[in-house]
Order: structure tokens, then sequence, then C-alpha cells
């Protein structure tokens, strides 16, 4: 089993379909591109799960607690922005810009802190 690089992070592996195995060093990583799911919390880790999905990020964190989810082990490529996929880190955070609650203060210090 994998371990988590984040030791606050429950490990749930996504589909190996979704990602690509390396072997980067903690100097490949330059950036933390972040994005919100566009959907909730469960469903994006199922989707993550998904073979046919061909996306991941390495983490996925829960909007109402702060709970974190680890998906792909940071040495691994996740496929979460096309462009900047080998340099970074991929971090879901549950929320949508449709749906102004997901990113009210509360929540954003919720996560902070967590």
């Amino acid at each position: 089993m994998q371990g988590v690089n984040y030791p606050g992070a429950e490990w749930q592996p996504a589909s190996t379909s979704n990602y690509q195995v390396a072997s980067r060093a903690v100097g490949d990583i330059d950036h933390i591109v972040i994005h919100d799911t566009e959907g909730n919390f469960n469903g994006t880790v199922s989707w993550f799960q998904d073979p046919a999905a061909q996306v991941s990020a390495h983490y996925v964190v829960r909007s109402s607690d702060g709970h974190v989810v680890q998906m792909v082990a940071e040495k691994n490529i996740a496929w979460h922005d096309k462009c900047f996929n080998t340099n970074t880190v991929g971090i879901e955070h549950e929320g949508s810009r449709r749906i102004p609650t997901f990113g009210t203060p509360k929540r954003c210090t919720r996560r902070r802190q967590s």
C-alpha cells in the first residue's frame, strides 16, 4: 500500500489509468495547482477511481470539514492541468463557482486550520 505524503490525508488511490507513474523528487515540483471540483467530494473521488476518467489530482479536500484524501503519490504525475502536470501537485477543493456557499470565509478558514 502507498504511504501518504501529507500525514493528515486518507489514502484512496486513483485508478492507475488516470495518472503517470514517475519518480519525481521534491525539487522536481515547483508549483501547486488548486482547482475546485465543480461537483461533490464523493463524486470527485469516485471519478478519479474510474479508469475511463483519464483525469486525477494528488489531493481532494472536502468542504464541510477539510478532510483530505490523497489519490496520487506526489512522486507520480496526476493528470489535472494538461500544460503543467509534470512539475505540479494538484489539489481539488470540493466546490463550485456556481454555488457560492462552498467558498464562504468560514469554510475556507476551517480548511486552512485542518
